[in-house]
């Protein structure tokens, strides 16, 4: 996604050498700037017509091809023929330089749902770096960095 934008030539710079285009036509579907439609001229005015567009990496670059991205994360799921118990899955997490995933607001709820529902409907049962206990005949559930479940 873009950082920052801005028209005209920044006050701190010197005129550019060349114009690499005076004009670009994108229709909001291209998954790089390079899809859009390039329009090479002989005429520009810097100052009043140039924009600059300063660039952040997209998340999605970041996830490796087998995980998907949500919200700056990208999430993986380890299916049951893997055959893990939590201390394998904490294993298999720490190989992928990752964890177990601990759901922390109901957007990231709701996602998750989805997404097993979608990609994973025979899913019964999923194992998270939540940790159940009883306590005074009440099932109390934590999270592996020992904040209370909010939801």
């Amino acid at each position: 996604g873009a950082e920052s934008i801005w028209q005209g030539r920044p006050p701190t710079s010197s005129p550019p050498a060349w114009i690499a285009s005076t004009s670009v036509k994108c229709t909001g579907n291209e998954t790089h700037f390079q899809s859009c439609k390039f329009i090479h001229g002989n005429w520009c005015n810097v100052a009043r017509d140039a924009v600059g567009v300063s660039c952040l990496a997209n998340r999605l670059a970041h996830c490796k091809k087998d995980e998907i991205p949500y919200n700056g994360n990208c999430y993986h799921f380890a299916g049951a023929d893997n055959g893990l118990n939590h201390v394998e899955a904490l294993e298999y997490c720490t190989d992928r330089k990752s964890r177990l995933i601990d759901i922390t607001n109901q957007n990231e709820n709701n996602f998750l749902s989805e997404w097993l529902l979608l990609e994973h409907p025979k899913v019964e049962t999923i194992m998270t770096s939540g940790v159940g206990f009883s306590m005074m005949n009440k099932t109390v559930w934590v999270w592996e960095d020992s904040q209370k479940a909010k939801f």
